[in-house]
């Protein structure tokens, strides 16, 4: 991966090319993880990375097209200025394009949420998602998606969790979600709902109340999730103390 990654920090934070001049392949710094690659992308190349991948917000109707649309931004904007074959052999990676676009949905300058912390008294919190601004009921949060790890014949919603513990349900198995709507936390009663995207096995998330700048975006787990003990706020006295986004 560090390979990877290190391309992905040069061409990004120290590219000067020119049309026909292909980009230079000498690694101008080492990242040895991508959580060190992510201490790297300022708001600026974010923008330039949601460009190509097409995940801007003003682009979110294109998302069920986003990896055709990351394949034609890849063939017209990049591997034209590039000769060294190496290279081109890294950029055409599934792995490359992973981190690619993983990477635009973590660090997009432009979306509408962000990840932040409650907690419930030290030291016990909970990760959770937050509105960037006042966001309008039926808005589809096209960068806040999430995707199954299988996605088999008749997947009820009650199995559709995106959350770190997973618990078999009476009808079958839970399913792991990953992506950044697994941190949306449940609600008894909900802001939003999983949306599914036809044919795949992915989720956005669309709001389904006006929410207020600062208002946790919250899904509900189905009820087979707390067998009957759910600890939402609904269901309990609020004692949560909001903090600043980490």
């Amino acid at each position: 991966m560090g390979i990877v990654d290190d391309v992905i920090v040069h061409i990004l934070l120290n590219r000067k090319e020119k049309p026909g001049q292909s980009f230079p392949i000498v690694p101008t710094r080492f990242v040895s993880s991508h959580e060190h690659l992510i201490d790297h992308i300022t708001p600026e190349t974010a923008t330039e990375l949601s460009k190509l991948a097409g995940f801007l917000s003003n682009k979110g109707k294109e998302f069920g097209s986003s990896l055709n649309l990351y394949e034609t931004n890849l063939q017209e904007k990049i591997l034209p200025f590039i000769k060294d074959r190496e290279l081109l052999s890294i950029l055409k990676s599934d792995e490359f394009q992973r981190s690619f676009q993983r990477y635009t949905l973590l660090r997009n300058s432009d979306r509408i949420w962000y990840s932040g912390v409650k907690f419930q008294g030290r030291p016990q919190y909970e990760a959770c998602i937050r509105a960037k601004q006042n966001i309008a009921k039926d808005t589809l949060i096209w960068e806040l998606c999430g995707v199954l790890s299988s996605d088999p014949a008749g997947e009820s919603y009650s199995t559709i969790i995106p959350h770190p513990s997973q618990f078999p349900t009476e009808k079958e198995r839970a399913r792991w979600m990953v992506g950044p709507a697994r941190l949306c936390n449940h609600s008894c009663r909900p802001n939003a709902i999983l949306r599914a995207i036809p044919a795949q096995p992915a989720f956005i998330v669309q709001v389904t109340r006006p929410l207020l700048i600062g208002d946790e975006i919250t899904i509900s787990y189905g009820k087979d999730f707390w067998a009957g003990n759910c600890l939402c706020a609904r269901c309990r006295p609020e004692t949560l103390i909001y903090l600043e986004t980490v």
